[in-house]
């Protein structure tokens, strides 16, 4: 039977304190400061999170599991804090996942290489076309 992970790793990732930006509509009814867990999100999602890595509002909301639009309402210093830690926290992780998708990249080539020469170094089977029919034998 195998260890069960700790809530420590299940949750990696670690808090940063956050300020809103003033609401347009109504600047009293800006929400308090407040500490937003910033996590690893499932290596099933690395792909993704990569893919997004330049689009700071979206990197921002995915790593702290918030919806579409929440990084509009932070600061902008709170927002780049944000996606600070969690390039801090995903970056060693992008470049496992990278090595090893180049590594298995590599290896694919390199055995459909072995593939198509081997395939071309057999003998090219006649073609019913170039076989001539059997002698009949004239009783």
């Amino acid at each position: 039977m195998e260890p069960v992970a700790s809530s420590a790793t299940l949750n990696a990732g670690r808090y940063v304190d956050v300020t809103y930006a003033p609401d347009p509509a109504d600047p009293s009814r800006t929400p308090p400061p407040e500490k937003i867990f910033v996590r690893e999100p499932p290596i099933s999602q690395l792909e993704e999170l990569l893919a997004i890595q330049g689009d700071v509002p979206a990197f921002v909301e995915k790593v702290c599991g918030k919806p579409p639009k929440w990084a509009d309402t932070l600061t902008d210093k709170s927002l780049y804090e944000l996606y600070d830690a969690g390039i801090a926290l995903n970056d060693p992780r992008f470049d496992l996942w990278l090595k090893r998708q180049t590594k298995m990249v590599e290896k694919v080539t390199a055995q459909a290489k072995n593939a198509s020469a081997l395939r071309n170094s057999l003998p090219t089977p006649p073609s019913p076309s170039d076989s001539t029919p059997p002698a009949s034998g004239g009783a």
